[in-house]
């Protein structure tokens, strides 16, 4: 099979490798398509060294059944999505339900290789069907959504106050995509991205044009990656306010803590997602009330990273909401 591997910054190779096997817990998966996202993204650009090389990439990817353990219903050609935390099942936060804390984890197309190849084994007890109506190049795009259900679910219950989110990025998109599916009301957004707002645009999310001086909001969601961004905006936040970080930001963040504490603001992180809320998400789509596929900005063939060691694919990416590589 071929599989495209990371081995250095600004250089991925296309290498042949024997099909997995799979283990008796695990279930082979021929992979269809595969997005690329922000964290791969950073690690080619050599913008967050992560990863440890070589390694292949993809977390976020859909595709079919080639073969599944017995007794667990899986059938061959099912179209499936994976969610790809790998906890251990055993832990207090797992037992609790956070597997998303367990610090056994392993970080599918992180520290174990990923999807950006033609086959993959993963556990059976993470993979999901793919119901009729959503569309594997859809599907690939389940665990960027779940980790947005996750961030919304963060929040907690809402006052019915006004809400911004920071960045138009996949991430920022589809939690104003949730806050509103789950009866929250409308979120606004707030980008520099001219085609990021207009992929907001398209899905009737609110843009927010003002500045930081003339907004107040009781809830904030980071979703830019950016310290100056965070520390932009966090006066806008009303007394007792919330805003939930899920965004790695980069560098320091200056954050006049006096006027956090007069104000009795709260800021609080999310963590990737638990399998509650990757279940969830699926039920999201297959009612229609979250659109994924405005968000694939690009979609290109696998063997495209066989040109200029998928310089050429990654700067695409950049260009995107979401880049989906067809195998």
């Amino acid at each position: 099979m071929r599989s495209a591997v990371f081995v250095e910054p600004q250089k991925i190779q296309i290498e042949h490798r024997h099909i997995p096997v799979p283990a008796s817990d695990e279930a082979l998966i021929r992979t269809e398509y595969i997005a690329i996202c922000g964290s791969d993204q950073a690690r080619f650009w050599d913008t967050s060294r992560v990863a440890q090389e070589p390694v292949v990439f993809g977390h976020e990817f859909s595709g079919r059944i080639v073969s599944a353990p017995s007794g667990n219903g899986l059938q061959p050609g099912e179209p499936v999505t994976v969610a790809p935390l790998f906890n251990c099942g055993e832990c207090e936060y797992c037992l609790a339900g956070i597997e998303n804390l367990c610090p056994k984890r392993r970080q599918f197309g992180v520290l174990v290789d990923g999807a950006l190849q033609e086959y993959v084994c993963v556990p059976a007890d993470r993979i999901y069907r793919l119901p009729k109506n959503i569309s594997l190049e859809v599907g690939a795009l389940i665990e960027p959504l779940a980790v947005a259900y996750h961030t919304v679910r963060q929040a907690g219950v809402p006052e019915g106050e006004p809400t911004l989110v920071l960045g138009a990025g996949a991430i920022g998109l589809l939690i104003a995509q949730v806050w509103r599916a789950l009866g929250y009301g409308l979120a606004a957004v707030v980008d520099i991205n001219a085609r990021r707002l207009a992929v907001a645009e398209q899905l009737r999310i609110p843009v927010w044009i003002k500045d930081p001086n003339e907004s107040k909001f009781q809830l904030i969601f980071e979703a830019t990656g950016s310290s100056q961004a965070f520390s932009k905006w966090l006066p806008a936040l009303t007394p007792r306010g919330k805003v939930v970080v899920v965004s790695k930001l980069e560098g320091d963040v200056t954050i006049n803590w006096l006027d956090l504490l007069r104000k009795e603001g709260e800021i609080i992180t999310s963590r990737y997602f638990t399998l509650a809320d990757f279940e969830n998400s699926i039920n999201l789509v297959e009612e229609a009330t979250i659109q994924l596929e405005p968000l694939i900005g690009h979609i290109v063939p696998f063997m495209k990273f066989s040109d200029n060691y998928g310089v050429d694919v990654m700067s695409l990416a950049k260009d995107a909401v979401r880049l989906v590589v067809r195998i």
